[in-house]
C-alpha cells in the first residue's frame, strides 16, 4: 500500500521491479516482471492511495522457484 503526499495523488511510476531487484533500484534481468510498470501504473495513477499485492499472480512468475519482491517509486502531483 502506497499513500501519496497530503493534497497529492500518484503521478507516474518512476521505477517498478516485481522480481528480484537490488537495493540500489535497479532491475535485475534475470528475474524482472516487465510488465511491473504498467501494473502500478494501472493500479495507482492519479489516486492518492493505491495497494499492490507482490504476488506471481498479479505479475507473473519471472523467475520459478526464487523468492521474489516488489520495489516501487513514484511521482506525486498536487491534487
Amino acid at each position: 500500500t502506497m499513500n501519496a503526499p497530503d493534497g497529492h495523488v500518484w503521478d507516474s511510476v518512476t521505477f517498478a521491479s516485481y522480481g528480484t531487484p537490488s537495493n540500489c533500484n535497479e532491475i535485475n534481468t534475470n528475474c524482472h516482471s516487465s510488465n511491473s510498470v504498467s501494473i502500478i501504473n494501472s493500479a495507482c495513477q492519479g489516486k492518492t492511495t493505491c495497494s499492490v499485492r507482490a504476488s506471481n499472480s498479479n505479475f507473473g512468475d519471472p523467475c520459478g522457484g526464487i523468492v521474489k519482491r516488489l520495489r516501487v517509486s513514484m511521482n506525486s502531483k498536487v491534487n
